[in-house]
């Protein structure tokens, strides 16, 4: 199990390297944000929300 997440953090931080290396600002800020609303989605699954409520609690996330 340990060694799953090391190999899963060694590649994303090469993805982010990437990212920061090959995109401009605005390219960047768009990935970081896509980001940002996946983790806010996955939250509201977490947290047992459903329905349109995924919605209400992700939308101001990601408009913040």
């Amino acid at each position: 199990m340990l060694k799953q997440r090391v190999i899963t953090a060694v590649l994303i931080v090469v993805a982010l390297l990437a990212a920061i290396a090959g995109l401009s600002p605005s390219q960047l800020s768009l990935v970081f944000a896509a980001i940002v609303l996946l983790a806010a989605w996955e939250w509201s699954d977490l947290s047992g929300l459903q329905g349109l409520l995924h919605g209400f609690y992700t939308l101001p996330v990601s408009a913040a």
